[in-house]
């Protein structure tokens, strides 16, 4: 998992968009470089070892239908996902002009598998570790919140991002995804400590 993020970064720097400086120098204008991108930070430190961690726990209650249906939701999440990228207009890392770049596809990629093990964690994992579900939780809630671009919008908004145009903290689509998540989430732990 850490090899793909890595991978995403490799292939920003040969796109332009490793950091803003690279960005505004070899595009021109505004945009989201990988640097700036937060998400992909907490996909290295948070996701990445926080899905190591449920594998190792969790992987050997999993069945290979309940792996096929987790993988068969997780493709079409990230998919969903990536068509929802490509509407947006500004220039980022993963998608410039409505295209999908090289580190886009493996964005998607990285978001299929992560998406399918959290199915597996969540709903196909019978005998939950009450601390991992609990921690996992936690750090999903915080990669929401660093995942929809709000704490670049707390920095966009004390002026220390002049180059990316957006304002997450005004985004109804952001704010959505952030407590609709975080309401799934925490209503399953909920439900998991209700019916221990």
């Amino acid at each position: 998992m850490e090899c793909l993020v890595a991978l995403q970064a490799l292939l920003a720097q040969r796109d332009g968009y490793l950091t803003a400086s690279q960005m505004v120098e070899r595009h021109g204008g505004t945009g989201l470089p990988f640097i700036w991108h937060f998400g992909m930070w907490g996909d290295f430190i948070i996701v990445s070892p926080l899905i190591g961690v449920i594998v190792g726990t969790c992987s050997p209650q999993w069945r290979v239908t309940g792996v096929i249906v987790a993988a068969g939701i997780g493709l079409v999440g990230s998919l969903l996902m990536g068509c929802v990228y490509a509407l947006g207009t500004i220039p980022q890392v993963h998608v410039h002009e409505h295209q999908t770049t090289v580190a886009g596809w493996i964005h998607l990629l990285y978001t299929a598998v992560t998406l399918s093990i959290l199915c597996l964690f969540y709903l196909g994992t019978p005998r939950l570790p009450m601390t991992i579900l609990v921690v996992a939780t936690a750090l999903l809630t915080i990669q929401l919140f660093v995942g929809t671009h709000m704490v670049l919008g707390l920095l966009k908004s004390a002026g220390r991002v002049p180059w990316y145009p957006d304002q997450p903290l005004k985004s109804v689509v952001g704010w959505t995804i952030l407590l609709v998540g975080s309401l799934i989430l925490w209503s399953r732990t909920i439900a998991v400590f209700a019916f221990r």
